[in-house]
């Protein structure tokens, strides 16, 4: 379920680019609340933007420079208990 999304989330980025800029859509359609780092560069890279979407919700990012980004997600469900769960995906992408 949560590889499906992210996938769709570097798809999203090459359909709605334009003449000198970019936008990354990001949806989450789970009820984790997300955490998206959008770094720039190799390795580590350095953090471009990072943007928190809550459940059901999405979160636009605009690109204004060409360059190698990728994104870093973290989704973290909490449940009544006080036990959570988070998942990890790193997604990469050339604007």
């Amino acid at each position: 379920m949560q590889p499906k999304l992210y996938t769709l989330i570097i798809f999203i980025l090459l359909a709605f680019s334009s003449p000198g800029q970019a936008r990354l859509t990001i949806v989450n359609n789970s009820l984790c609340d997300m955490t998206v780092k959008v770094k720039q560069g190799h390795g580590k890279g350095t953090i471009y933007e990072t943007v928190n979407i809550s459940p059901n919700n999405r979160e636009t990012v605009t690109f204004y420079s060409s360059g190698n980004y990728f994104t870093k997600t973290k989704a973290v469900i909490f449940r009544p208990s006080g036990v959570f769960t988070a998942h990890s995906i790193i997604n990469k992408a050339l604007v």
